[in-house]
């Protein structure tokens, strides 16, 4: 894959995770921007304080001009109840949900034409362990500023995690007024969505021989509509008013590594009949052929538009970096 000529940052990036993804980026052509409290050949300082981000920020900006990829990758601390103190926790916070918002706030005005903003989170922001809770609340807060990466906003509720189970995942989905949720499809998984509340949902879904169907989700239409595997969908709320909420379930368990966002250049060859609802309904430019990779190529940035870490794999050797 190649990031010639692309700016990242990476937050955190002198050791463990962040060090694996920064490398990965520069064997990827890419120019790296590292912030750390570790010393080294980076911008050395702690990202809790306000001043040290904006140096950082001005620094970067005033040697590339602008950002490509911004990830959020630094480690709060993790210390419980028992031994943390009040300062301890708002440092955690600090680190953990203050710099990414103001980083990606800084940024903003200096975003390239196609960015991404990769959170990094951790199976902890739902299923918290004990004396972990400074740790455990900065992740739940960076998850809470995450979008699912086909557009909307999710929790889930039940999946493939640490129970063990395999079988079948679930999760909470909404659409607000002017949110899709882009062209996508799942291998060797089917989805059933499930009207809770809100305005109609329209999902549209491309079989693999070009015929469309249009489902109307709402309580007066259909209340639950399955999609099989390989089956490109996207929905929308027509109205442009209100949200709607949603619950899917995935069967097997959802994983990301089965989950492909549609490219627009991609699906206009393969369905141009439906040229567009696909120009209308798809967030990536170009192709990007990598499965489970879906932060290159995004027409928009957005606070938070990509899933954490453990459900993205950002960079084939990013499992070897120490775990969180």
């Amino acid at each position: 894959m190649d990031f010639k000529d692309k700016i990242a940052v990476v937050t955190g990036g002198a050791q463990g995770i962040g060090r694996c993804i920064a490398e990965e980026f520069r064997k990827a052509k890419a120019t790296v921007c590292v912030i750390d409290k570790q010393p080294g050949d980076h911008f050395v300082g702690d990202i809790a304080d306000k001043n040290v981000l904006e140096l950082f920020v001005k620094e970067v900006i005033a040697r590339h001009g602008r950002v490509d990829y911004l990830v959020n990758n630094a480690l709060p601390l993790m210390k419980g109840i028992s031994d943390c103190s009040y300062e301890e926790f708002q440092y955690a916070m600090n680190v953990g949900v203050t710099a990414p918002f103001y980083l990606a706030k800084l940024f903003a005005p200096h975003f390239g034409k196609e960015v991404a903003i990769v959170n990094i989170s951790s199976s902890r922001d739902r299923m918290s362990q004990p004396q972990t809770e400074s740790y455990t609340a900065a992740k739940g807060g960076i998850a809470a500023l995450t979008q699912h990466p086909e557009g909307g906003y999710y929790r889930q509720v039940f999946g493939n995690d640490a129970t063990g189970n395999k079988a079948i995942s679930s999760i909470y989905y909404l659409l607000t007024a002017n949110d899709i949720s882009a062209f996508h499809r799942l291998h060797d998984m089917v989805e059933i969505w499930y009207f809770h509340a809100g305005e109609p949902l329209n999902i549209y879904v491309i079989d693999p021989d070009g015929s469309l169907t249009v489902h109307k989700l709402s309580n007066g239409n259909e209340m639950q509509v399955v999609i099989e595997s390989e089956q490109w969908f996207a929905a929308e709320i027509p109205s442009k008013q209100g949200f709607c909420l949603v619950g899917c379930a995935v069967g097997p368990a959802f994983s990301f590594e089965k989950f492909e966002l549609a490219c627009k250049d991609d699906l206009l060859k393969l369905y141009p009949q439906h040229s567009e609802l696909i120009v209308r309904m798809c967030i990536l430019e170009t192709s990007c052929r990598h499965r489970g990779f879906v932060h290159r190529q995004v027409r928009h940035h957005r606070l938070g538009r990509f899933a954490p870490h453990w459900q993205v794999p950002l960079f084939q050797r990013l499992h070897q970096a120490s775990p969180r």
